[in-house]
């Protein structure tokens, strides 16, 4: 199973990277998008090689809590969010991860993955 972990910048970083590496090593495969130097840097500063199955996309935006759901996907899609709800979409990852605030992660799965017909709200 692959899976796009959103890893946005911030205080987080070294915890999110932590903890898909660990995943890695019991075989999962991630799919890490948030700022591709940052997010390498931490990998490095973990003494190990980077575990096989887990890469970087580059994806330098950041949507914060307080954003409008809706204006944050259209005005940020280079954002870790939407760039690993896009790696679902496409289907280059079965699934996406985030720890983004419920409605942001909503809006996010949405844009990309659309609606289920007759399903008129998403299920968090």
């Amino acid at each position: 199973m692959r899976v796009a972990l959103d890893a946005p910048a911030g205080a987080a970083l070294a915890a999110v990277a932590a903890g898909a590496a660990a995943a890695c090593r019991r075989g999962l495969e991630v799919e890490l998008a948030g700022p591709a130097d940052a997010l390498r840097a931490e990998l490095a500063r973990m003494g190990a090689p980077a575990p096989a199955g887990l890469s970087v996309v580059d994806a330098p935006g950041v949507v914060s809590p307080e954003e409008d759901p809706q204006a944050a996907c259209r005005e940020k899609p280079d954002s870790s969010l939407m760039r690993a709800a896009e790696a679902a979409a496409t289907r280059r990852c079965d699934a996406f991860v985030t720890g983004a605030a419920p409605a942001v992660a909503a809006a996010a799965a949405l844009w990309h993955l659309k609606r289920l017909r007759g399903v008129l709200k998403p299920a968090l």
